[in-house]
């Protein structure tokens, strides 16, 4: 029996075609629909959780564990772009998504599992709650995030490390730094609201948590552009080794 489901219906169909996976007992199911009525992927998220499934989008490229298993619209064929290794990555965009795993595979490294949890306003499933399954991965050393302005998602990965529900290094890039509160600036979920999710309170946010993480040995570290990422993370002072392919020109050890 299948148990997962690939969605690619249109926003208006989509509440239905997760209400059918689920009804068939499908407990992991991926959605890339972009739009979904606010009130209706507010009933997918609630009908997920209520019966132990995870719903990863709308408004996603997918998810791939490299070298295994893809749902969705990666390009995991371009080995400068995706390249097995051991870096977790969680995302809220979709073209900066491929800039980043390339520079991860630049520095000498690779991916694990890379998800996307969409740029809607409300997804399926949020950034802290895919945590425990990067923690409890042993390929996974360390995690990257790339977030951006909107919600609290990024905030609430920061609350987690403070909380030590999360132990693993992890490299947070936040985009929008320069976009004006209020206004909408690409994904429907990119917009700052009641003084959480901007690119500028955000990072403030993520260096509060890394105070704390760094007494553990585990630094939340946020670069200012995502090409600083791969730079940033091996510069880490708890200089934890991430299994960098030797093969490959790099920077060291993450």
């Amino acid at each position: 029996p299948a148990d997962v489901a690939m969605l690619f219906v249109p926003p208006k169909f989509t509440k239905d075609a997760v209400f059918e996976a689920l009804d068939a007992g499908i407990k992991k199911i991926c959605t890339i629909a972009d739009g979904i009525p606010l009130h209706e992927a507010i009933q997918i998220r609630r009908a997920a959780l209520s019966c132990g499934a995870m719903v990863v989008g709308g408004n996603t490229s997918g998810i791939i564990s490299v070298g295994e298993a893809m749902l969705g619209t990666i390009p995991y064929w371009i080995d400068r772009v995706y390249k097995k290794g051991h870096v977790g990555v969680m995302t809220r965009s979709g073209s900066l998504t491929n800039e980043v795993t390339a520079e991860i595979v630049k520095g000498g490294f690779g991916v694990t599992t890379l998800i996307g949890v969409g740029g809607d306003p409300v997804p399926g499933t949020r950034f802290a709650e895919l945590l425990p399954l990067y923690e409890a991965d042993p390929d996974t050393h360390a995690v990257v995030i790339i977030g951006e302005l909107g919600g609290t998602m990024e905030e609430e990965v920061a609350e987690a490390m403070e909380a030590k529900a999360f132990t693993k290094p992890l490299v947070a890039f936040m985009g929008g730094r320069t976009a004006p509160e209020g206004k909408r600036m690409g994904h429907a979920g990119a917009i700052v609201t009641g003084g959480k999710g901007g690119g500028a309170c955000a990072p403030a946010f993520f260096h509060t948590a890394a105070r704390h993480t760094f007494l553990a040995a585990h630094v939340l570290t946020v670069p200012r552009t995502h090409s600083m990422l791969v730079t940033v993370a091996t510069s880490r002072p708890d200089n934890i080794p991430i299994g960098r392919d030797p093969s490959l020109p790099g920077r060291g050890d993450l």
